[in-house]
C-alpha cells in the first residue's frame, strides 16, 4: 500500500480500452459520461496509489488525450494535468483548483521554470479539451 489520492480524467470513448488496460481494469468495466461535457467519459479512482502517475503516463504515451486532477497526497500535491500528443503536463494546484507557482520569499518572484511549465500546461490543456469537444466554460 502506497500513498493514496482522489483522481479524475475525462476521456473520448474510443480510448476506453487503453484506459482499462492501464489501469487493470475488466472488460466489463464501465466509464460514467462526463456530467459538464457531451460525448466524453470520465474515469475516478477513490484511492489511486501515488497518483496513478506510471498509468497517466503510459496512457498519454499511448496517445491518449485526457484532463484530469488529483489530490494532494501524503508525500505530494495535488495536480491538475493534460495530455495531447503523446504528452502528459501536470502543474500544481490548490485545494480550489487554482494553479500555484513557487514564489521566492526573498525577491518575491515566481519561479521562472514553474511559469513556463504553466503556460505549456495551458496550451496543452486547450489542445486536450479542443480535441475531446470540451466546451470552454465546462468545469470537466
Amino acid at each position: 500500500m502506497g500513498d493514496r489520492c482522489y483522481l479524475e480524467f475525462t476521456f473520448h470513448p474510443k480510448d476506453a480500452p487503453k484506459v482499462r488496460e492501464a489501469f487493470c481494469l475488466g472488460e466489463g468495466h464501465e466509464f460514467d459520461p462526463a456530467k459538464d461535457a457531451k460525448g466524453v467519459l470520465v474515469h475516478i479512482e477513490e484511492e489511486a496509489n501515488y497518483a496513478c502517475r506510471d498509468n497517466r503516463e503510459e496512457m498519454a504515451k499511448a496517445g491518449v488525450v485526457f484532463v484530469g486532477s488529483h489530490g494532494d497526497g501524503c508525500e505530494y500535491d495535488g495536480v491538475g494535468f493534460a495530455a495531447f500528443g503523446g504528452r502528459m503536463i501536470e502543474v500544481c494546484h490548490d485545494k480550489g483548483g487554482n494553479i500555484v507557482a513557487a514564489v521566492d520569499p526573498e525577491t518575491g518572484k515566481a519561479n521562472k521554470r514553474d511559469l513556463e511549465l504553466i503556460r505549456a500546461y495551458i496550451a496543452m490543456r486547450r489542445k486536450a479539451r479542443k480535441a475531446l469537444g470540451i466546451p470552454e466554460k465546462a468545469r470537466t
